[in-house]
């Protein structure tokens, strides 16, 4: 994965996950980051290095969002690269310090409401490992511009 940020606009990161076992139970992490986006026509692109609180820590992850579609890469202490589409099943690795899984993914519902100011992200997903339901999960991301009197020059 080649990170090109030349043309990134540094960003505050508002982060929601939330965790909906097989079982019921709900697990829900937030924090705030800093990241950069950068953003080409209707693609915006997401990157930033996970916090302690998402047992991700030393982990860079960029997010994409495009027309359709919504992607999350991480590398460093795990590598994994997940899909999702919309009625689309993908199968990926999910590559840990303990071991290798395979992980399957199905958007439920994509939302970009992003523009060169910020916006929202959001992922609805059901889950899959070792091809047995795990739960059903969500990303949301607020987006700010660091330098809010309409600085950066993001197309």
């Amino acid at each position: 994965m080649a990170t090109r940020l030349e043309d990134a606009v540094p960003v505050i990161l508002n982060v929601k996950s939330v965790q909906r076992s097989a079982d019921g139970e709900e697990d829900t992490v937030e924090f705030v980051t800093d990241g950069q986006m950068r953003r080409s026509g209707a693609r915006c692109v997401l990157d930033y290095e996970e916090s302690e609180l998402t047992g991700l820590g030393g982990v860079h992850t960029t997010f994409v969002s495009e027309p359709g579609r919504m992607s999350v890469e991480r590398s460093g202490a795990v590598e994994s690269r997940m899909i999702f589409e919309r009625g689309q099943k993908h199968i990926s690795l999910y590559e840990t310090p303990c071991g290798v899984m395979t992980v399957g993914t199905v958007a439920m519902e994509l939302s970009d409401e992003t523009d060169p100011a910020g916006g929202r992200l959001f992922v609805d997903y059901r889950i899959d490992i070792e091809n047995a339901f795990a739960g059903r999960n969500s990303i949301e991301f607020i987006i700010t511009p660091m330098n809010e009197g309409k600085g950066g020059n993001a197309e």
